[in-house]
């Protein structure tokens, strides 16, 4: 038997039906995780059942996603000791931050089994002069107590209510983008707690923008739990006033009590915090690749280019950001006290990366800040007043480009492939973004992440990026039964999803290699699911991989289409319009790269469906298809074998794998929703044409019909 605490009636409905959790096979779900800890000779970890559990509730029981949260847990607080290492309540800063009151946990949840509630007031945290790093080690100390005391933060969630009121300037000159992403990708990756909101509330105005840049910078999910309140009565929308705090006129604690509270409570945790210390990750025993800071945050080496990035190219970006609203004058025009105007500026100063023996003087009346001189690098004495202004970037956002990071092996292979210069995206995001807004018929998202998709897709040639663009669009707006209303509240789509037919496998083929999508028709339900009902599963999964995993436009897509042991009811949908939506879907919908099509367990009758989709398809797709027959170690010379599930030798759970994406593609249901407001005027005479491109058969009969015909290359 599990010693876990027992849970309440109502908790452990939450767990059952919203964590998968059967109470009956916890205690072997948690044997087997003990099991696979055992076996990992790189790992010193907690073995406890209550810690395992934790992480089993916060993985919703995906055995394979638990894993790699907890070897994400002690693989980044080995390499940050700094932030993680001899964390306890003695130390001198945590006991000033707790007795502060700037960050307390309120005691009720948002209803019951609702997410456990944090309450943070900036302005006093910012007063208290602590760091980024201090606060992070802070906030580390309290969630290794929570996730093993705090049921409710575990199974319920956890939301953050941030008051940044009357948070001055200064705190931006504390800025720590290096700490931020680091205990961000903790969060992410290591962390147990399910994050179900973030409020912020009493937002100055010129803050407004700034905040939606820090949004901006999540994941899409995140995206989703992100709130910026212009009115109280905006979060009580949210989160219902009595949840509050007394102090803002709620029924939830006292900001006067609690901390003391909260004080005695980490105090009778400190053995606990000491232990901690005792675990962690050599590197040097793990099997397989080595785990470093590139390959686990996505930057290279240890962040030190950050450093430089910051000076070389947000400066040039401030400057620009002036002009918006403050007087810029070059060297050898300030004599003359000249004023460039806006669109002036903009000329001289977006086209290229100011150089360094530039000097400009900056008068900003909205923060009261004297004439600034800037000359070539950032000099210790206008350091602080530079930092203070970055605050204001965002009112750039049109111009300021923020993409995340690449991985090396990415890196590498986007500037040698596809002819990526980093110190270039600017000026190619914010082109096409330019072009986008004056197409009339043209609704399309602009946000940076979506636009570098398709530049990368078009090997940053300008004019492809805007053909396929406005392709990705048309393509949709003339497939509607696939792309429109795309809801999953119908039960058929988890079956879908969980058939495992369409599997998009976590491991690429090699570093710098493509993703891996395994196809298997033999698992589909044709009597309960119609052909569309599976395209429009398909293109929402695709969807999502395009706003999180930038290896599918870099290094592309690998397919494996399984042909064994299809029903009847399969064969009947091979039919022409199956054929033509797949092979254009696949082909033209999205700016992903097809690397290769490998079919395995071949049966004759499919030589000429062979011939059908070859028809329709570039040629340069035609080399990559590969036919194996029932040879699975043809198979591996192209994909390794661990790359795939166990069914055919592998190590990959397809069980887990898709309960996974079933969970991924509800967290998107307001990203779904999103998509509707985008698209092409219906009277687009391309649109039009591509239609009756898509009703005619003979594209794939070998007449002179062809997508082609349309450029679409």
């Amino acid at each position: 038997m599990a010693a876990i605490r027992p849970l309440s009636a109502e908790m452990q409905k939450v767990a059952i039906e919203q964590l998968n959790e059967v109470p009956e096979r916890v205690p072997q779900d948690i044997a087997a995780l003990r099991e696979w800890i055992r076996k990992q000779p790189h790992m010193r970890a907690r073995t406890d059942d209550q810690f395992l559990v934790s992480f089993l509730r916060g993985c919703k029981y995906s055995l394979e996603k638990v894993k790699s949260k907890i070897d994400h847990f002690y693989t980044i607080r080995t390499m940050l000791p700094e932030m993680f290492a001899n964390n306890t309540i003695d130390d001198p800063k945590n006991l000033l931050i707790v007795r502060s009151g700037g960050i307390v946990a309120l005691p009720k949840t948002l209803g019951i089994g609702g997410p456990a509630i944090g309450f943070s007031r900036y302005k006093i945290l910012d007063d208290l002069g602590i760091t980024v790093k201090d606060f992070c080690r802070y906030t580390a100390l309290v969630t290794d107590k929570s996730i093993v005391d705090t049921d409710a933060f575990v199974i319920g969630g956890y939301m953050e209510i941030v008051d940044v009121d009357k948070v001055g300037l200064g705190a931006m000159s504390k800025l720590d983008p290096i700490s931020a992403k680091q205990f961000t990708t903790y969060c992410v990756k290591g962390s147990a707690i399910r994050i179900k909101g973030v409020h912020i509330i009493n937002v100055p105005k010129d803050g407004l923008s700034a905040l939606k840049i820090i949004r901006n910078l999540f994941p899409a999910h995140v995206k989703e739990r992100y709130f910026i309140h212009s009115t109280m009565e905006d979060l009580y929308k949210h989160v219902p006033k009595e949840y509050l705090p007394i102090e803002y006129g709620g029924t939830n604690g006292s900001l006067a009590e609690l901390p003391v509270k909260h004080e005695k409570e980490l105090k009778a945790f400190n053995s606990y915090f000491e232990e901690n210390d005792k675990y962690g990750v050599d590197e040097n025993l793990r099997q397989g690749q080595k785990a470093d800071m590139n390959s686990i945050f996505g930057l290279e080496g240890s962040f030190r280019k950050l450093e430089y990035d910051y000076t070389r190219l947000y400066i040039p970006q401030l400057v620009r950001m002036f002009t918006l609203s403050h007087k810029v004058q070059t060297r050898s025009q300030c004599t003359e006290k000249k004023v460039f105007s806006h669109k002036q500026t903009r000329q001289i100063n977006s086209s290229s990366p100011v150089s360094n023996d530039f000097s400009c003087i900056v008068d900003s009346q909205r923060h009261n800040a004297n004439n600034i001189r800037k000359k070539g690098r950032l000099t210790k004495s206008n350091s602080q007043a530079i930092h203070t202004f970055t605050y204001t970037l965002a009112l750039t956002k049109k111009e300021m480009v923020i993409l995340r990071p690449l991985p090396d092996d990415l890196a590498k292979k986007a500037a040698e492939e596809l002819n990526e210069k980093s110190v270039d995206n600017e000026y190619y995001v914010n082109t096409l973004r330019e072009w986008i807004e004056k197409q009339p018929y043209l609704r399309a998202r602009t946000d940076d992440q979506f636009l570098i998709a398709f530049l990368r897709g078009s090997k940053f040639s300008l004019e492809k990026a805007k053909q396929k663009l406005e392709n990705f669009y048309i393509l949709r707006a003339a497939m509607p039964e696939i792309f429109r209303n795309r809801s999953l509240s119908e039960s058929k789509y988890e079956a879908i999803v969980k058939s495992g037919a369409a599997a998009f496998l976590p491991e690429p083929v090699s570093e710098g290699g493509p993703l891996v999508v395994l196809l298997r028709p033999s698992e589909f339900n044709m009597e309960q699911h119609t052909i569309n009902d599976v395209l429009r599963v398909g293109s929402m999964m695709i969807d999502i991989l395009m706003q999180e995993n930038d290896r599918v436009f870099i290094a592309g897509y690998t397919f494996i289409i399984d042909l064994g042991n299809i029903s009847k009811a399969v064969l009947l949908n091979f039919e022409p319009e199956f054929i033509r939506k797949l092979t254009i879907l696949v082909n033209k919908a999205a700016p992903t790269r097809m690397k290769g099509f490998h079919f395995i367990n071949v049966l004759p009758i499919f030589e000429k469906l062979f011939g059908m989709v070859k028809s329709v398809i570039s040629a340069k797709l035609k080399e990559r298809f590969y036919v194996h027959g029932n040879n699975l170690e043809e198979l591996y010379k192209y994909v390794p074998k661990h790359v795939l599930p166990k069914e055919y030798g592998g190590d990959c759970d397809i069980e887990s794998l898709q309960a996974e994406w079933w969970q991924k593609l509800n967290d998107y249901k307001k990203f779904f929703e999103e998509e509707e407001q985008y698209g092409i005027a219906e009277g687009y005479e391309r649109l039009k044409q591509v239609k009756e491109l898509i009703a005619d058969t003979s594209v794939l009969q070998g007449t002179d019909g062809s997508f082609r015909q349309l450029e679409f290359d």
